[in-house]
């Protein structure tokens, strides 16, 4: 799929357009015709302050047909040595271009690598805290304008110390490894998972009131009571404890304008004390949270 132009793409690729004319103008009127077409040069600068490969590659396009075309319709009468030294200066702009473009294509490579060590869990290969705050934020700004449903579901592994005591924590990192995969499989394309720290997940849902992300917690608590973990071979069982809120209920607590920030550690907190009342409740259950409710908490699903 082909990226948008980019607003940054628009303007320094006007500039070096401009640029190019203004040159090809003092091209055609100069006798000292290889130091403007050495000057078409230049404009490739302009492709690597946008950061976009695409535009360096037409800029370098644009100045290898302009030094042509100063070349063909100059009104000078140039010699041999004029023709090589054009020759020269195409060379020396593809060279450039195709420098450049290999240049900024690691340097993407590198950015992207980058990213992903910055926002990804190492151990699970889903979110990390960081990258699920961000997404979180966005969803928030992105529900409050746009009017939509947004809900989040935060559960816990019951009593995952105990694996880690008698089984090690190699063990214990391969069932979290396992309870993502089991999480992911039930996980819409919209849907968001990330590790929150520990061994508690987090899970943005857009677009899904209450009772949605309440019904969409419950099968993935029944998917990893059932699921079987081996670990040396011994059969491991696990169950979670889940807690769920929405974002509209939330809402109605605030005035306008609305700090968001103060609005996302909210609608944690919430999602945290419903898995809280969870894992009081006995564990392996999902606790859905509304601050307007008489009963704060309500039990949903056992």
């Amino acid at each position: 799929m082909v990226n948008p132009v980019s607003r940054s793409e628009l303007v320094f690729g006007l500039v070096g357009l401009v640029i190019l004319v203004f040159l090809f103008y003092f091209d055609l009127k100069l006798t000292n015709n290889v130091a403007i077409s050495i000057a078409y040069i230049s404009v490739l600068g302009f492709g690597l302050l946008s950061r976009s490969k695409r535009l360096v590659v037409l800029l370098g396009l644009l100045a290898i047909l302009v030094t042509l075309a100063g070349y063909g319709f100059s009104l000078t009468v140039y010699s041999g040595m004029d023709s090589v030294n054009r020759q020269m200066v195409i060379i020396a702009i593809m060279t450039v271009t195709i420098t450049a473009h290999i240049y900024m294509s690691r340097q993407q490579e590198f950015d992207e690598r980058m990213y992903r060590i910055a926002t990804t869990d190492t151990l699970t290969g889903i979110a990390n805290r960081r990258a699920l705050l961000q997404e979180l934020q966005m969803r928030i700004s992105e529900a409050i304008r746009y009017d939509r449903d947004l809900s989040v579901i935060l559960f816990d592994l019951d009593d995952f110390k105990a694996v880690n005591d008698k089984y090690g924590h190699t063990a214990g990192d391969k069932m979290l490894q396992k309870i993502t995969n089991v999480c992911s499989n039930w996980l819409r394309t919209t849907d968001f998972i990330g590790r929150y720290g520990g061994e508690e997940f987090m899970i943005i849902c857009p677009n899904t009131d209450i009772d949605g992300a309440t019904a969409l917690a419950e099968r993935i608590r029944i998917a990893v009571a059932q699921s079987e973990f081996k670990f040396s071979g011994n059969k491991l069982k696990m169950t979670i404890s889940i807690g769920v809120t929405e974002l509209y209920n939330h809402l109605e607590q605030h005035a306008a304008p609305i700090n968001e920030v103060q609005l996302m550690h909210e609608f944690i907190d919430a999602a945290d004390d419903a898995m809280y009342e969870a894992k009081k409740a006995g564990k392996n259950c999902v606790f859905g949270f509304n601050p307007l409710d008489d009963v704060t908490l309500r039990k949903e699903h056992v």
